[in-house]
């Protein structure tokens, strides 16, 4: 369990969930779909800013939803055109139970000041998104708004120092914009 350092009851962080059996990996998935992505995004819709927070189904891949696929595997590769050519990547699944609970803390966490979340919009494509930096825990969320919901466009754990920097360096920019994208 992350420590807490304002409110413990609405900054802490779940505990990650470890593979224990590389042999087992298609459990272990299923496992983290079924009860931590099923559960937190399908079955119960979370909210950010009081605005409803949905996934990405499509393609599916098998019978799990794109979101998964993205929030669980990375593309080290980038040259297939098939979006759910990736390969496991153990820190995402392993936090993938920090997804939710970064998206709904957001607004706790800035009202105590406490600097565990970073926020900055940039504009993709048209569309404004949103980071979610859990700075102390090198763990991104990323949403995208869209109409009246936001997106989830993926989530990862910041392996190298430089990724790290790069991102607060993000954030030290936007916040000196004088106009927010949002």
């Amino acid at each position: 369990m992350v420590e807490c350092t304002i409110d413990k009851d609405k900054e802490c962080l779940p505990d990650i969930i470890e593979c224990e059996d590389f042999l087992k990996i298609n459990t272990y998935m299923d496992s983290l779909y079924i009860n931590v992505f099923r559960h937190d995004f399908i079955l119960n819709t979370p909210q950010f800013n009081g605005v409803k927070v949905i996934i990405r189904k499509e393609p599916m891949d098998g019978n799990k939803e794109h979101g998964f696929i993205h929030m669980t595997h990375e593309d080290f590769s980038h040259k297939s055109k098939d979006p759910n050519d990736r390969t496991p990547d153990f820190r995402r699944c392993e936090r993938l139970p920090w997804v939710r609970p970064i998206i709904e803390n957001y607004e706790c966490a800035m009202k105590n000041a406490c600097g565990k979340i970073l926020y900055w919009e940039e504009l993709f494509r048209g569309y404004v998104r949103v980071h979610l930096l859990y700075e102390d825990e090198r763990f991104l969320v990323v949403l995208e708004r869209r109409n009246d919901v936001y997106m989830i466009i993926t989530s990862f754990y910041l392996n190298k120092d430089w990724e790290l920097e790069k991102r607060k360096q993000k954030y030290l920019r936007y916040q000196t914009q004088k106009t927010p994208l949002v």
